[in-house]
């Protein structure tokens, strides 16, 4: 997904974002090497520890590492991963690799130094105009 990993758009960035956290519950009951493609910039750019994910699933990640734009984007990203991880809980047709990645995802520890929101709040993004 590119358009997440590019830091040099950042509108196009935080749309990239915004869209995977729309659209998480459909999401996933995708096949999981769609799902593992859509999330693996979405990881990097919430600055999960990437080193303790299996390998199939590192295998993913973009290189170079996708990078944020801004702690706006960083933030939002960790929003979307947990949106996809809430959206897992309801669902029950989704593929068992997709379960392993979402459970991942739900037992990584915030980054230090870094404001994470993960409650029902409004989806923060910056403006698209």
């Amino acid at each position: 997904m590119n358009a997440s990993s590019d830091a040099s758009v950042p509108k196009r960035q935080a749309g990239a974002i915004q869209l995977v956290a729309d659209l998480a519950p459909a999401l996933l009951t995708l096949p999981a090497p769609i799902v593992y493609t859509l999330v693996a910039p979405l990881v990097q750019l919430a600055q999960l520890n990437t080193r303790s994910m299996p390998e199939h699933l590192r295998d993913t990640l973009p290189q170079p590492p996708a990078r944020a734009s801004s702690q706006t984007i960083e933030e939002n990203a960790y929003q979307a991963l947990h949106r996809l991880v809430s959206a897992g809980q309801q669902c029950q047709q989704m593929p068992g690799e997709t379960r392993l990645l979402l459970m991942y995802i739900a037992h990584q520890p915030v980054p230090p130094g870094v404001q994470k929101n993960v409650s029902a709040q409004p989806f923060e993004s910056q403006p698209f105009s």
